[in-house]
Parts: C-alpha cells; structure tokens; sequence
C-alpha cells in the first residue's frame, strides 16, 4: 500500500500529498516538491532515500500517520502513488517569472477527475513565499484554497475557464512572463491565458505572455486560463479597450452579441461608432493592432478570441484625458520635425481633413479657448504674400490671418528671432532646412497690411522659401505666395527696394517700395512693343514703405516692363529711372 493510501484520512484532505524538499528548485519557487497521486511532469517523486525528510498537513484537530515497514522498497515505483487511477492522464506546468525567480503550479487532466476537490490529487500549496507564488483555483468556486496541483476532468477540458492567481511583492512592481513548461496534452488543445485587465487572449502553446504587475496588485481575479480546442466553435468578444464608442457586430447580416459562439473560419463585420468629441484609433487582439478601419471584418481563429476597440478624445495626444497646451506643444513639435512617443495622427488631425499642418494647431488652440472660432461659413480670406529682404521676413495679410508654417532651405546654422509680442515662434533646424510655425496661444490675427515678423541672422548664405500654408482665426486655409523682389541701387538711394509681386501676375500686381526720402514718383507699363498701357502720373511719396495694387485693362498675357522714376522735390535730377520686367499670365 501507499503511503497516501494508508493515510489520507489524517491529513487535510485540501493538502493531501506529501511535501518533499528539493534545493534543486529554481530560485524564487517553492522549497519542496508536492508529491500525491497525480503523475507528475518530470518533477515527481517515486521514492524516498534514506534519510530524506518530508512534510505534511494533518486535518484539523490531528492526527495518526501510520510509517508501515512494508513500504520499504528497493527503488521500486508507485512508492507514494495509488496506482487506481492510471493511464489517459495529460498535463501541463504554468510557470511566471520575472528574470530573478521562477514559480510554477500544475494542471493534470483525467476521466476520473472532477472540477471540485479530489483528494490525494489535488494539492495546497503549503508555506508559499509571501512575495512571489503561482497557484490555481477550482473551476467551479466552491475553495479559495491555492493550489499547486490541480487534476481536472479531461472530457470537459474545453468547458472550463481556471482561476490562475499570482501573489507577486516586488517594491515598484516590475514585469513577469508566463509561459508553459513541460506540455503534454492532448493533440489540438490550446491552453490560453486571458488577462482582464488588458483584455488580451494568449496561446501559451505558441507564445508567452508578458505584462508589467504593479506592486502588490490583488493576487486573484486578473488571470484566466482557458483550455480550448483546434477548430469548431469558440467565444467572440468584442469590448471597448478606452475612450467612448459603440460597436456593432454582425455575423451573416444578424447582429451578434459579445460572447457569441462563432465557428472558426467565419468573417464578423464589425463597425466602431466614436461618440461626439472622440475618435476611433483602431481594433486589437492580445496588444497586437489589427486594423485602424472603423470597418473591419475579422477572420475567427481557432480559439476564444477577444477583439478590443479603441477609442480617444480629439486632440488629447498625451492620452491624459483633457486637450490643452501639453497636446498642442506636441503637436508643433511634430509639425516641425522633432519626434514625439506614441503620437496619434488620427487624435492630431483635429479639423478631420487627413493631414496633420497648421490648419490643427488653430482649431486645437480654439479648442483649449473654447472658443467657437471654427469652420464659419461664407468666410475667405485674401491670399497672403510672404517676402525674405535682408534680414528680415515680413508678411502682408488682411488682418485674419493668424498662424503660419514655413520651410526654409540653405538654412544650415541660421537663427530665427520672432518680433511680433503677440505671438509664438517654433522652429526646428534640421541640416540645411528649418521648419518652423508662427501662432498665437490666444488666437490673435496678425494685423492687417504689412508687418515685419521674424528676424533671420545668417552668414552670407543663400535662403529659398520651401512649403508654406497658413490658417486664418477660423482655422481655414490661407494661400500664401512668395514677393519677387528687386533691389534697385543709387547713387543717391542706394539699396532702394521695390517689390513686385505677385510676379508672374493674374493681370494685377502690387509694387511695393522702401524709399529712403521722400520721392516724387511716376510710373508706366509697357509692353514689348513699347506701348504704354498703364500711366501713373508723378506724385509724392513720402519716406518709408508704400504699396500700390496696380490693374491695366485689357492685357494679354505676356512680358511687361514697369518703369519708376523718382526725383528729389524742387529739383530736375532723377534719384532712379529703373524698369521691372513682369510676366502677366
């Protein structure tokens, strides 16, 4: 007879096995081996040498163990084991670790068995480690005893879902892997973990399963083990992972509930509807990303399967729940080329027209206001026209223009410097290229007509505009076109600068001078021929900047030449008398 079998009725039927120390045990695990009659997983013990000790747990209130002198073998097997229940067993070991220590519990399987407690075969773990130790519960809920071995029914494997608990210590939490050690089941059988806490579904036959614990998180009630069959039919759920949405599930044009039975191979149509304010960012199964298609069709696998959809606020970049300046700073740090962790473009584009530009820092920065700025209707602003003389970068707008992003080229170790107070400057130097964006936190227009903008110290080098856009107060579109300009010198004036512009010209264009004194002034518009078709008469300009929109009649498309003659006041000499070639498209 076994020991087991002459003694079971005086240990605690919940720790009916035999408790045998082992120093072989990796580090962080149990101190014993928990022997009974469940054939182990190349970890059990069939014999005892002379001398080794071993524990075990009496019922409550005591009892007498019997040592019979007949058990006393020649290493023959079946030393401890009731040999009664025999053949068709499967197994497996669970196992976590995390890098310094391993902690395993066992599941076997069998005809015989029950989900509720089988004595000499289902084994308590005894002494655990306080910090760091895997167990088991029975499926059907009846103990809150942690197990180290738990046998099971067999013919019932795929019905079962198994508490798996983890007391897991560690100050400041830190990361585990749970894997399989030792699997010996039956062909097609599929052991998968589910986390609830994150929603993922692993197969621990093909893939471990890691997860970061916080420390001392509940030891009970996250894991989930669930053994399944190849092929067949297996639960769909679909759950909302963040944010708020609704999802819709079809199977063949019906609607389908979570938790539905679907038949492996079968196509869901699932939809993910984001409630006002919140998008939808995509679906993903055990932490992987399937698709960002608010309309997906998924193919069912071979298992339970799990699809989770992921909703977020518009805007909220930095995942925290609210959009202001932190988001809004991510977003110019993207615009201008400097990466940012897990940024979202579908959560940047908050004007919803796919591109993420300067049109999203407006809405965003109206958004942060409050402000209902956006989007009005039967507004346009007029085109916005950019020059770079000397030094300086000047702008001329219609007084709603409000932000601006540009590219500069040839660029390399050049520095930036914003005059404006009302505004804020980014920019990015990356190489020869800047990019940079002109905005206002409180949403202010840049004033109407010409105004100096931002300061550019270089080292005698060759700038060249790159891509330009602009946005209005309303976050709408502005077109910007870049000033052709001639610098005109004089002996009297030297470094006088006129700026032609639009050049080429859609039958208009602006002339816009610098003069250093005041200037009488006459100007006339030829064509190739030499014939005038537009005469300014001479008139007096004073110092400083002056910008005249000038629109001939009845020109057709070609070159023209603009000349300009200046002239002291009181006086017959001539400052300038220079001609301007301009294409008329």
């Amino acid at each position: 007879f076994s020991f087991l079998a002459e003694n079971a009725g005086a240990l605690d039927e919940n720790y009916a096995a035999l408790y045998v120390y082992d120093y072989s045990i990796p580090a962080g695990g149990l101190l014993y081996r928990i022997v009974n009659n469940v054939p182990g997983d190349g970890y059990e013990q069939d014999y005892l040498a002379v001398g080794q000790g071993f524990i075990v747990k009496s019922k409550p209130g005591g009892g007498t163990v019997t040592l019979n002198p007949d058990s006393r073998v020649h290493q023959q097997t079946d030393f401890f084991k009731n040999a009664s229940v025999s053949g068709d067993w499967s197994r497996m070991r669970l196992q976590v670790s995390d890098g310094h220590k391993t902690t395993s519990t066992l599941l076997a399987f069998h005809p015989k068995m029950t989900q509720g407690l089988d004595v000499t075969y289902d084994a308590g773990v005894l002494g655990a480690d306080a910090g760091f130790n895997l167990f088991t519960r029975m499926p059907d809920g009846q103990s809150d005893i942690n197990l180290g071995i738990q046998a099971l029914p067999s013919q019932s494997m795929e019905e079962m879902v198994i508490p798996v608990g983890f007391v897991y210590g560690r100050s400041g939490g830190g990361e585990v892997t749970f894997s399989l050690n030792n699997m010996q089941l039956p062909a097609g059988t599929r052991p998968v973990l589910e986390d609830k806490s994150t929603g993922v579904f692993t197969d621990l036959s093909q893939n471990d399963y890691t997860v970061f614990l916080p420390a001392n998180a509940p030891a009970t009630g996250r894991f989930y083990l669930h053994m399944e069959k190849s092929g067949g039919t297996h639960p769909f759920h679909y759950t909302i992972a963040q944010g708020e949405g609704e999802i819709l599930a079809t199977l063949n044009g019906a609607p389908l509930a979570s938790g539905t039975p679907v038949e492996a191979g079968e196509s869901i149509a699932l939809t993910a509807l984001p409630y006002e304010d919140y998008v939808f960012t995509g679906w993903s199964m055990e932490g992987e990303t399937l698709s960002q298609e608010m309309h997906y069709d998924f193919l069912m696998p071979e298992y339970e399967a799990t699809l989770a959809a992921t909703f977020r606020l518009l805007g909220d970049l930095n995942n925290d729940g609210v959009v202001n300046v932190a988001d809004l700073s991510m977003l110019l740090n993207h615009i201008i080329g400097i990466e940012q962790d897990d940024f979202c473009e579908i959560v940047a584009d908050v004007n919803g027209d796919g591109k993420v530009n300067i049109l999203d820092v407006v809405v965003m920065i109206n958004m942060i206001l409050g402000e209902d700025k956006t989007l009005k209707a039967n507004f346009t602003s007029q085109a916005a026209y950019i020059a770079l003389m000397d030094n300086l970068i000047s702008i001329e707008s219609d007084g709603s223009l409000s932000a601006l992003q540009f590219e500069l080229y040839g660029a390399s170790g050049v520095t930036l410097e914003l005059l404006d107070d009302s505004h804020q400057m980014v920019y990015h130097n990356e190489g020869n290229r800047i990019r940079g964006v002109v905005f206002s936190t409180e949403n202010y227009p840049l004033p109407e007509g010409i105004k100096d903008i931002i300061s550019v110290y270089a080292h005698e080098q060759n700038l060249e505009w790159g891509q330009l856009s602009a946005a209005n107060i309303h976050g709408q579109a502005v077109e910007v076109l870049v000033k052709t300009i001639t610098t005109m010198p004089d002996i009297a004036l030297e470094g006088t600068e006129v700026l032609i512009y639009p050049n080429p010209a859609p039958g208009w264009f602006f002339t816009q001078m610098n003069l250093r004194e005041a200037t009488l002034l006459e100007m006339e518009l030829f064509d190739v021929s030499g014939r005038s078709v537009l005469h300014l008469s001479e008139k007096l300009y004073g110092e400083g900047y002056h910008t005249l929109r000038m629109e001939p009649k009845d020109v057709m498309p070609g070159v023209y030449f603009l000349q300009l003659k200046g002239r002291q006041p009181g006086t017959d000499s001539y400052l300038f008398n220079r001609e301007v070639r301009i294409l008329m498209q």
